[in-house]
């Protein structure tokens, strides 16, 4: 009778597994399939030549291969090359760009007649490669092309950023959802569904950082190898898209290393990877011709006194980082002609602040220098720019190019003492935070599908019937809805990692009463029965090892 009984129990446990598994594999999938509608209907979002600068990173991915059907170069007296390229790839933004109040209907009159492509020397700013991937989606339908790079880039964040999610700890999974998920909207969501390098810049700094806290706290070899490829395809992404971004792969690395280095001790041969990483970066960071403005600065207007200078750009500098969550004339989309509604600027800015702060529940000094050196980055690399230059905030530097290293900044200060830990919010919070998100997101992808469609003057809610749309997508209120949707499941992701609603620690909701008094230890005060330490408070997500 007890052999039976033990053996249905453990029938029953292995059952209750089984399903449990299952549980979370459809859950992750779902998760993964909210990303990839959410990125799909911010690439319909807007047309070809929308994003920043797309009519130079169009046209150098054209003639990434030279001379073709649709890209005809020709040797100029300067030792570089004139192109000629389809209209809708050199001239799409040229009808609509700083004009808030008109649609992008204007791009319908545009063909794949070729034309002189007018601006910097191609290849001469950016690294090659990411031209060189998107070359392979060029085809004679130029606004097909666009979409599935776009699309593209989609999906490349979205399985990257889910195995980082898939191999690592609970706490990395829950600094890396938070801090992603905090920092995104709208622009890096914006960024990421574009044809601009910034695209991989913002995937790849953060599948760098994320995968390298993983690899450090790693104890498996799964985890290890499984860390390391990622590791090493953000670094590559990271240094194939932008010179800053391989900066910024130094920048990261040299944060993480800081924050859990410690855990090397027993294995420093670990740290071989981030320091070839942080090398590799540092090349391309040094071969790309943007590293001139660290020695030259932009072309500024003359005139300008130091105090000047500095007197309005140290007031106007967080406006830099503002813009992300698009607040202020900064924080319009595109060329700076998609203005974000307040719900949008409101929310998300209040979500990355409060997520941010909420991390200083949990200060080691390791924790505040890496805190520290991103943020230094963040602030003082632009001001200095800014100032050799001569140029007011708003002028040249833009928020994305700061971009790629929120996410770092918010995730890093979401960390615990240890590697498996996290600080979260609490359920109420994260509820806050979600509904905050979520709206912020909608209002974000209905004003910038509104602003092309019609033109911003036109302030309805239903965005039909439209001056200009895609030809075979679903109408742009579909879009919306399902964008929004798919990224109310998405947002879930910050409901998962939060505190449960009994706010008491494991240890607190199992002691026995006390034998004095019938008192229960759950009735301790947290930090009493934490002695002061910070990392066993409830609101932090812990995997400590056995």
């Amino acid at each position: 009778m007890t052999v039976g009984a033990n053996t249905g129990s453990g029938r029953s446990a292995v059952s209750s597994t089984a399903r449990a598994g299952t549980a979370r594999t459809a859950l992750s999938l779902l998760l993964l399939l909210g990303a990839l509608i959410t990125g799909t209907a911010w690439a319909l979002a807007s047309p070809v030549g929308s994003s920043p600068d797309d009519n130079y990173h169009q046209t150098s991915i054209w003639c990434a291969a030279g001379s073709s059907d649709w890209c005809v170069l020709t040797p100029n007296q300067a030792g570089s090359f004139a192109a000629a390229v389809p209209e809708r790839v050199a001239l799409s933004q040229a009808c609509f760009q700083s004009q808030p109040e008109t649609s992008a209907a204007c791009t319908n009159t545009l063909g794949n007649a070729l034309t002189r492509w007018v601006g910097p020397p191609l290849g001469a700013l950016y690294p090659g490669p990411y031209y060189d991937v998107h070359h392979h989606l060029v085809s004679a339908d130029v606004g097909r092309s666009v979409l599935l790079m776009r699309l593209f880039n989609v999906v490349v964040a979205t399985v990257l950023l889910g195995a980082v999610l898939a191999v690592a700890d609970r706490g990395t999974r829950g600094m890396v959802t938070l801090g992603f998920l905090g920092s995104v909207v709208p622009l890096g969501l914006f960024i990421i569904a574009s044809v601009n390098p910034s695209s991989w810049a913002l995937t790849g700094v953060t599948v760098t950082w994320a995968s390298l806290h993983v690899l450090l706290g790693s104890r498996n070899r799964g985890t290890l190898v499984g860390s390391t490829i990622l590791y090493t395809a953000g670094v590559a992404m990271a240094a194939a898209s932008r010179g800053d971004a391989g900066a910024y792969v130094v920048v990261v690395s040299a944060a993480i290393v800081l924050l859990r280095g410690r855990g090397a001790r027993t294995r420093p041969w670990l740290l071989a990877v981030p320091l070839a990483g942080a090398l590799v970066g540092l090349s391309s960071f040094v071969a790309a011709q943007q590293t001139q403005v660290l020695a030259t600065g932009w072309a500024g207007p003359e005139g300008r006194s130091g105090a000047e200078l500095w007197f309005n750009n140290l007031t106007e500098l967080p406006g830099l980082v503002a813009g992300s969550f698009g607040v202020g004339p900064l924080g319009r989309l595109g060329w700076f002609d998609t203005a974000m509604p307040a719900a949008t600027s409101a929310f998300a800015s209040l979500v990355f602040g409060g997520l941010f702060f909420l991390g200083f529940r949990c200060v080691t000094s390791r924790k505040l220098a890496a805190v520290a050196g991103i943020t230094v980055v963040v602030l003082a690399a632009p001001l200095y720019v800014l100032q050799i230059s001569g140029n007011f905030v708003g002028e040249n530097v833009q928020p994305r190019y700061l971009l790629p290293l929120l996410p770092a900044l918010l995730g890093v200060s979401l960390a615990g003492r240890r590697s498996g830990e996290v600080v979260r919010p609490s359920r109420t919070q994260a509820v806050l935070a979600y509904v905050l998100l979520v709206v912020a997101h909608s209002t974000a992808l209905h004003a910038t599908i509104r602003r092309f469609v019609t033109g911003s003057d036109v302030r309805v809610f239903n965005l039909e019937p439209t001056e200009w749309w895609w030809s075979s997508a679903p109408s742009p209120m579909v879009v919306w809805a399902l964008g929004t949707g798919a990224f109310a499941v998405l947002a879930t992701a910050v409901l998962l990692v939060s505190a449960p609603g009994d706010s008491r620690s494991p240890e607190q909701r199992t002691a026995p009463d006390r034998a004095a008094g019938g008192r229960s230890a759950a009735a301790e005060p947290s930090h009493r029965l934490a002695r002061g330490r910070i990392t066993d408070h409830p609101a932090l997500l812990e995997d400590k090892p056995p």
